[in-house]
């Protein structure tokens, strides 16, 4: 596991009903959603330090439909935020860690198919 943890800056999150069981961390003051999110990001960022993966980047956004107004009201663009994205093999990869519960949702899985759909991005999930 990471030396934060170790180190013991490791916060418990603000207590709450969570929807899939997930336990959220707070690491140096970063939210993760869950341990497993924490975990990856931490091995991921070991790769980066190896050379084996570069310009990692965190929660990162993609629009997958502009702002629209609807009966009078404005609603924001639909976004999907992406748990990781770094470059590997000179390719751009985008990331997401998800339980198997988490995986069937389907919301979740409407934005994966809208990523595919409108960036062409293939959402590698771990």
């Amino acid at each position: 596991m990471a030396k934060n943890i170790a180190a013991g800056n490791i916060e418990a999150p603000p207590p709450g009903k969570l929807r899939y069981r997930n336990q959220p961390v707070i690491v140096d003051g970063v939210r993760y959603a869950s341990k497993k999110q924490y975990d990856r990001w931490c091995q991921l960022k070991m790769l980066e330090k190896a050379g084996k993966v570069s310009n990692l980047r965190r929660e990162v956004p993609f629009v997958l439909a502009p702002a629209v107004t609807l009966n009078g009201r404005k609603k924001p663009p639909l976004k999907y935020y992406a748990d990781a994205v770094y470059i590997e093999n000179e390719k751009e990869v985008v990331e997401d860690t998800k339980s198997a519960i988490t995986r069937k949702d389907p919301v979740y899985r409407i934005k994966i198919h809208l990523m595919a759909s409108v960036h062409q991005i293939a959402v590698l999930e771990t």
